[in-house]
């Protein structure tokens, strides 16, 4: 029987958690033996509970393979943790889950520096300028930005680390194939292009209020280090940190004004030993010894040369309409414009006049299907269109001609 249907069947047995399972999982060789093991043989497992032996012993694998089944439609991976492509060191911590649900392609985080950047979701303008820039100028080292995807800090590190030709990961508290919140969509879709989203829920897990804590686990699990830009008393960041601490993680802390309540679970952490960082490479340098040099050959002992262009994405429904003037504004538009690659340039022109869907855009550029959902991704993250609902693309800048 295949192991990955029973990675998959363990996980749905009822009162059978990630610490649960690593009991009988050292009592026994494999997956596979635990799904044969007779009653006997389970209660013969030090600290076993009757509940547990008789979920063990419900054999029935319907669930799973609807669970298999969907992934397969849906394109997500399923990763258990005995699989060579499941991250070391996340399988090192106490209670790593025992399948990871993956959309996209996982960075190598055991090779790779990888550092989280969270915090909390009702952020101020300055928490999301610093992340922002931690996500950029990590990136811009070579650094995979891990993040839970949440409103706030979080996404804003996500997007900036994109936007700076970063690798990302989200991990999420739902089913790898819900958005959530809802109107995140266009950085899901990044993250999937430019790194990974994953999940220990299967596919059409919602929400639920303690699901968002236990995937901070898998956040610092995964990082060498997690990086809290801004955390008040009560943020979940802290719980974050609080995990790091316990998987033996370093736990990184930009710092707030003193008398700001929207820092104050900040500055506790550095009370208590936190790094205090004002700058990326303060991280970066903790980590020189181990990660000499980024993936493009980089040594990360340099400071970054590229700058993080921001350009804020417009939700409303009237365009950025940019007089063709000598103006600050236009001047500044027209060398963003010009800097970028030429499939996003090609579908700007395509969409010029009017509105159109991916198959006109096929038709109007001459590009592949993976040009243009790829390049319609990255537009829609800078804020030069927007997708409607029936999927038809339009810009939301117009620059007007003399």
């Amino acid at each position: 029987m295949d192991e990955t249907l029973l990675w998959i069947w363990l996980t749905e047995r009822k009162g059978i958690g990630a610490v649960t399972a690593q009991k009988y999982l050292r009592a026994f060789p494999t997956v596979t033996a635990i799904y044969h093991a007779a009653e006997s043989e389970l209660s013969d497992v030090p600290g076993c509970l009757t509940t547990e032996i008789k979920s063990l012993a419900d054999k029935n694998t319907d669930s799973a393979e609807k669970i298999i089944k969907t992934c397969k439609d849906k394109e997500i991976s399923i990763i258990p943790i005995d699989d060579h492509a499941y991250p070391n060191l996340l399988s090192q911590i106490y209670d790593p889950p025992l399948v990871l649900f993956v959309r996209g392609t996982l960075p190598d985080t055991d090779r790779t520096l990888t550092i989280g950047v969270v915090g909390t979701r009702r952020t101020s303008s300055y928490g999301i300028q610093a992340a922002e820039y931690f996500g950029s100028e990590l990136a811009s080292f070579g650094v995979v930005v891990v993040s839970g995807l949440a409103e706030g800090v979080d996404s804003a590190a996500a997007y900036a680390a994109i936007r700076a030709g970063g690798k990302t990961i989200g991990v999420l508290g739902t089913g790898a194939d819900i958005v959530y919140p809802s109107w995140n969509g266009p950085l899901f879709r990044a993250t999937i292009t430019d790194g990974a989203l994953i999940s220990e829920y299967p596919p059409g897990t919602r929400g639920t209020a303690g699901n968002f804590p236990a995937r901070n686990r898998i956040i610092s699990g995964l990082c060498r280090g997690v990086t809290i830009i801004e955390a008040p008393l009560k943020s979940g960041s802290l719980i974050t940190a609080s995990r790091a601490a316990e998987q033996g993680r370093d736990v990184f802390v930009v710092p707030g004004g003193i008398d700001t309540r929207q820092y104050r679970g900040s500055h506790a952490l550095i009370r208590d030993g936190a790094v205090l960082v004002t700058s990326a490479k303060d991280i970066i340098e903790e980590y020189a010894g181990s990660f000499t040099e980024d993936s493009t050959g980089k040594n990360i002992n340099n400071e970054p040369e590229c700058a993080q262009i921001r350009i804020n994405p417009r939700n409303g429904t009237n365009k950025l309409v940019v007089d063709n003037t000598n103006t600050v504004e236009y001047i500044g538009l027209i060398e963003q414009l010009s800097n970028l690659p030429e499939t996003e340039t090609v579908i700007i022109k395509a969409l010029k006049d009017n509105p159109a869907s991916t198959d006109e855009l096929m038709e109007r550029t001459g590009l592949t299907a993976a040009e243009v959902l790829s390049a319609l991704t990255m537009l829609e993250l800078k804020g030069y269109l927007r997708i409607s609902e029936n999927g038809f693309c339009e810009l939301t800048i117009f620059i007007s001609e003399e």
